[in-house]
């Protein structure tokens, strides 16, 4: 058995891994600081933090909480 670590988009490579303490993972769930917001919302509040030519703008969304937008 093996868990998926992150899917590559443009090469459509799949990362996978096969180490027991993630394959067997029966810890607690991890709470996501952005779990209020949905695909597709609008943040007005948020402000550039910096850019990236290759992945895009990093955003301060909330106090210590830092998001992707890809352009």
């Amino acid at each position: 058995m093996a868990s998926i670590l992150y899917i590559q988009p443009t090469t459509k490579a799949v990362v996978l891994t096969t180490l027991p303490h993630i394959v067997e993972y029966s810890g607690v769930q991890v709470k996501s600081a952005l779990t209020q917001f949905d695909k597709g919302d609008i943040i007005e509040e948020a402000k550039i933090l910096y850019t990236d030519q290759k992945r895009g703008a990093y955003l301060g969304v909330q106090e210590g909480v830092t998001a992707l937008s890809s352009v």
